[in-house]
């Protein structure tokens, strides 16, 4: 809030005067409310003794002792709810007392007073204030659930960093986590500020075909030692000794897979199939070879080159967004299959695409950062496991709300953070709730048929097993079939 806003308000002849500053003579110079909006009136005066004189005229707007008195009685509702626990009802009687019916309706309907009284008393508790210093500190409402059970699980300082995190989750919520077999994990920025980096988050599953967060973990620092010491600070907890996930999907993030392997050993990593296709995709767009895939496979562009050099991209990068969906083994003799569309003689561009893609993806190479293994999405689909961390992505979505409620006016506070995250806790108990009594409740949006068409297509070529005489797809015939089989129809 601006702090004009908290400075106070004079009454004259039906216009309403804000404190501006005070003079050398010991007098109050008075600014018009309506200074600082699309009114814009310069008008001003000054106030000795209780006395105010009109320097400058007002202009723009009339006197209006009905509307002075609403804003007064506004005012006043804001000023005795910081300073008592009268309830709503209580506080408008008192302020109809004091200045009519009339101006107090004028001011709003109860809902609308209802709700300024209450945030009134947000902003000004000591619990929010204490969240949004310089060095926050989670005291009473921040550190519980809107049902008033534990919320923060720890706040401790990572002794090898020295970042601090602080993880946030409720009982509900870590015994359902202690039950999942799978995590996914992401982290999102838009929604935090210093001294904090990032929210991470720890999704698990809930029911047969959903997955939902878990854990939320403000970190001020992203290395692999702050990621295992969240993790090792989680499994400490009573009802997460036994934890011990079997699939992790993530993003690209070296830190956290890494820091998720060690903690688990006989833990499977997957990355993200989308983030891997992405990453393939930003580093044709940085070399400009992504020119010739951008409009389609009939466009003009793309046919023109085929026609003078013999290659299409388009085909080629259709074909090797699919390599992801052969098996492991087959991978790198499928990948020299692929590369038998490139003409013999290739690019620069070209050369560095295809050495970029075996330096980190492919190989052969004695250490790849991503080894086929880890991208692969043929065992998480026979499993019927999620293929991308997509998900975790549309949760950040409903965090957006931390950055909405600031409306740009001010920065973001780290309470809005925790008010929202305190009340996606609990949705959370929502959907166990709705779960328990329906088994069909669905929690997530419910998947487009043509989603469940394309995954039965998918899965059927990814058996391979045709009927005889016929005999099961390999190389370029295969991405061929799984590139039908991906596409809507």
């Amino acid at each position: 809030m601006p702090k004009r806003k908290l400075n106070p308000v004079y009454e004259h002849q039906g216009y309403l005067f804000r404190y501006a500053s005070t003079l050398k003579d010991g007098s109050e110079l008075l600014y018009c409310s309506f200074r600082k909006t699309s009114v814009c009136c310069l008008a001003s005066a000054k106030r000795n003794n209780g006395l105010i004189t009109v320097v400058r005229d007002h202009y723009g707007h009339d006197a209006n002792m009905g509307l002075v008195k609403a804003k007064l009685a506004r005012i006043d509702m804001k000023k005795n709810a910081k300073s008592t626990t009268l309830t709503p009802r209580e506080l408008l009687f008192d302020a109809k007392s004091t200045f009519g019916a009339v101006p107090v309706d004028m001011a709003g309907s109860l809902d609308t007073l209802s709700r300024m009284i209450h945030r009134s008393r947000e902003k000004d508790s000591d619990d929010i204030k204490n969240a949004n210093l310089k060095t926050p500190v989670f005291t009473g409402d921040m550190r519980i659930t809107n049902e008033s059970t534990d919320f923060i699980l720890f706040d401790e300082i990572c002794p090898s960093s020295g970042g601090r995190v602080v993880a946030f989750a409720s009982e509900a919520m870590v015994e359902t986590l202690a039950n999942s077999d799978l995590i996914l994990t992401d982290g999102t920025f838009s929604c935090v500020r210093a001294p904090f980096s990032q929210l991470w988050i720890i999704h698990g599953r809930l029911g047969p075909n959903a997955t939902v967060p878990l854990v939320y973990v403000l970190m001020c620092k992203r290395t692999k030692s702050d990621y295992e010491y969240v993790l090792e600070k989680l499994k400490a907890l009573p009802q997460l000794t036994l934890w011990n996930p079997n699939h992790f999907i993530g993003d690209l993030e070296s830190a956290q897979e890494k820091a998720i392997k060690d903690t688990f050993p006989a833990i499977t990593c997957h990355f993200c199939l989308f983030h891997t296709i992405q990453s393939w995709r930003r580093k044709l767009e940085k070399l400009g070879l992504q020119k010739n895939i951008d409009f389609g496979f009939f466009s003009t562009i793309s046919i023109l080159t085929a026609l003078f050099t013999g290659f299409d991209m388009y085909d080629f990068w259709s074909l090797l967004k699919n390599l992801p969906f052969v098996p492991t083994v087959d991978v790198e003799d499928t990948f020299e299959k692929l590369l038998e569309l490139m003409p013999a003689t290739r690019t620069t561009k070209q050369k560095a695409f295809i050495d970029y893609l075996r330096r980190y993806y492919i190989g052969p190479h004695p250490s790849l950062p991503y080894p086929p293994v880890t991208w692969n999405a043929v065992e998480v689909s026979l499993k019927h496991l999620p293929r991308t961390s997509n998900c975790v992505e549309a949760s950040h979505r409903r965090l957006d709300k931390v950055v909405k409620m600031t409306n740009g006016r001010r920065s973001i506070y780290i309470s809005d953070l925790v008010i929202t995250l305190r009340n996606e806790a609990t949705q959370f108990r929502f959907d166990v709730q709705g779960l328990n009594n329906d088994p069909h409740y669905m929690i997530n949006h419910k998947r487009n048929i043509k989603d469940v068409l394309k995954d039965a297509r998918v899965l059927k070529v990814l058996v391979n097993k045709p009927a005889p005489p016929c005999v099961p797809l390999k190389g370029l015939e295969y991405l061929k079939a799984m590139r039908v089989a991906r596409k809507y129809t």
